[in-house]
């Protein structure tokens, strides 16, 4: 079984995500995407033996319950491959939060890094399309649409999936986090 984590977006890009809709349908393209919440990744998907699934999803939410609610802001849309996205601005913040799950699924649970873990790109998936042309597509159609000019992490979600391919995630337990006195850009 495999297990990812996020930031949870869908209430703050309703707009975007009918947009992304919108243009997916008009286009005739599948967009995998539209089956979850817009989210911020906050960790590569990472496979755990089912019998320890419970004891994984209780740690995150442990460690999500001990944040606070910050904002971020989008850098730009971007396609990557088959994949169209909203990059995030470099935030302290997220990299503490990832660079903290890394180390806790670790240290508890022998989780390795994944490669892309190791250079982490913040982002909010809107497309990932069987091919990079129905991708270019999407992203050409996008390219006036407006995204929010910042997020708030109020809410992060836990997924899972049996096989880890595309298609295959659904989200299965969710952690609301305190609100921050400071709520502030960073």
């Amino acid at each position: 079984m495999f297990l990812w984590c996020a930031i949870d977006l869908d209430d703050q890009m309703t707009a975007l995500k009918g947009e992304v809709r919108r243009v997916s349908e008009e286009l005739g393209v599948e967009n995998i995407a539209l089956g979850l919440p817009f989210h911020v990744s906050l960790r590569i998907s990472f496979e755990v033996p089912d019998e320890r699934e419970e004891e994984v999803k209780a740690s995150m939410s442990e460690y999500f319950s001990t944040l606070r609610s910050f904002r971020f802001e989008p850098l730009c849309m971007e396609r990557q491959s088959n994949v169209v996205w909203v990059r995030m601005k470099d935030n302290p913040k997220l990299s503490r939060i990832h660079e903290g799950l890394c180390r806790m699924l670790q240290e508890r649970f022998g989780v390795p890094m994944a490669e892309f873990d190791r250079s982490f790109i913040f982002h909010s998936t809107l497309a990932w399309t069987a091919d990079e042309e129905g991708a270019d597509r999407i992203f050409r159609k996008l390219s006036d649409a407006k995204v929010p000019s910042s997020f708030k992490a109020k809410n992060f979600v836990v997924g899972r999936a049996f096989t880890g391919k595309p298609g295959d995630f659904k989200v299965v337990g969710n952690c609301e986090i305190a609100e921050d006195q400071d709520d502030y850009l960073m």
